[in-house]
């Protein structure tokens, strides 16, 4: 061990820690490793003289599965972010909840939280840029079941103002008809989105009318946000109306539906046996269970390539005869469509793995770390440098700046992303 490689980052990436502590005691002294956090000061990487990064942090147990974070900012420079980023054992994170500068979180483990982790901790203020951080091994390992008085986060135990005397606030659902219903919960928990972190198993139990439920949270419907929206990104849609096929020209036509039934990609859910029956005068693509309208982005050759029965305007007759297309002129197309492109480049493409990895930035012209990962940031959790500058698109937070040339970081994925890449080179044909 050194002093940027200690016993929790070698438990990060896969390895055994050994140390001057693992043979244990037996003379009846108090071997624990662990530290409560109750109202204790700490700065950026634990450097005294960071006192500009100071805050007060309290870390305590909510209940066998639960530990609540809470943050205040030391100085009169007000936090206005609080994240956790790696971690020893792999918890759910609910949504920072940040009032008159008081910022919580939690780490819950769903098959009962370890007796003893360790994680880092992101925080920045409202006057800075970039951010603060304590690494893995700049927290010892934590003792999940250390709990801070209620009235004073822990606190000092001499008597003395430690001058945060806030009571944490428990994120979670405070909904009883809810799965994750949480009696200790003080605040209601949210998502990234604005959705409630509540679990539903039936539209029964949600709280209003009508909405939609995930797997891990829920959400009304809005001007923006529709039952067909729901489908799309993967819930189930809570509606007063009845969904179903209202074509009566469709094999699958339900006379009790009052609203037009949709799949994830817009198709109508309606059977069609025939290009004579389906809408649009006969035209667009026939799938065994949808139909879907052509488009700009989408003919005839695009639908059967989906395994689709193309149908088009000159398809009449009874035979109803779909449009077909040899592999030949399909061959002969994307050919013309591959030549017609110029100039020639050549791809210089990443395969980064899910979770964590390490990347060198190769492209001669440094980019903004929010450009350069657009494509992917839905599938990226956290970028950083070797200073601990992070770039955090679930809350739009880029304390990283520009990617620069010949410079290396480290990336946490949510799943692995391959054929990525930050920019092209130019080539003579």
């Amino acid at each position: 061990f050194h002093a940027d490689f200690s016993a929790a980052n070698c438990v990060e990436y896969g390895g055994t820690a050994c140390t001057a502590d693992d043979g244990g005691d037996d003379d009846g002294g108090d071997d624990a490793a662990s530290t409560a956090y109750c109202g204790t000061t700490v700065t950026h990487f634990n450097i005294e003289a960071e006192t500009a990064s100071a805050i007060v942090l309290s870390i305590s147990n909510v209940d066998a599965n639960t530990v609540a974070i809470h943050a205040s900012s030391a100085n009169d420079d007000v936090l206005d972010l609080l994240i956790v980023g790696a971690q020893t054992d792999v918890a759910g994170v609910s949504a920072t909840s940040i009032e008159d500068g008081q910022a919580s979180l939690t780490l819950t483990w769903a098959d009962g939280a370890p007796a003893s982790t360790s994680f880092e901790v992101l925080w920045s203020k409202e006057s800075t840029d970039g951010n603060w951080m304590l690494r893995q091994g700049d927290l010892p390992s934590i003792n999940t079941a250390d709990s801070c008085a209620p009235d004073n986060d822990g606190g000092d135990t001499d008597g003395g103002d430690d001058g945060d005397d806030t009571v944490v606030d428990v994120p979670g659902c405070l909904d009883v008809n809810a799965d994750n219903y949480n009696a200790d919960a003080t605040v209601q928990g949210l998502d990234q989105y604005g959705n409630l972190a509540c679990d539903y198993s039936s539209c029964d139990d949600i709280p209003d009318a009508e909405g939609c439920f995930y797997a891990n949270n829920y959400s009304a419907f809005k001007a923006d946000f529709t039952p067909s929206n729901c489908v799309q990104y993967g819930g189930t849609a809570c509606t007063a109306e009845v969904q179903g096929c209202i074509d009566a020209l469709a094999t699958n036509y339900d006379a009790s539906a009052t609203a037009q039934a949709v799949d994830q990609y817009g198709n109508l859910l309606c059977v069609y046996t025939s290009c004579d029956d389906v809408p649009n005068d006969g035209v667009g693509c026939m799938y065994a269970e949808s139909y879907g309208a052509y488009h700009a982005d989408f003919d005839g050759a695009a639908c059967e390539g989906y395994g689709g029965t193309a149908c088009s305007a000159d398809d009449g007759g009874d035979d109803s005869t779909p449009v077909t297309y040899t592999q030949a002129e399909l061959d002969a197309a994307v050919a013309a469509a591959v030549a017609a492109v110029e100039p020639t480049t050549q791809d210089i493409s990443l395969d980064l793995p899910q979770g964590w990895s390490m990347f060198g930035f190769t492209c001669l012209e440094a980019q903004d770390a929010l450009e350069a990962f657009a494509p992917v940031s839905d599938q990226v959790i956290i970028v950083k440098d070797e200073n601990g500058l992070a770039y955090l698109p679930e809350y739009g937070f880029n304390g990283l700046g520009d990617l620069r040339f010949a410079e290396g970081y480290q990336i946490k994925l949510e799943n692995a992303v391959t054929g990525f890449q930050f920019c092209s080179t130019l080539t003579r044909e």
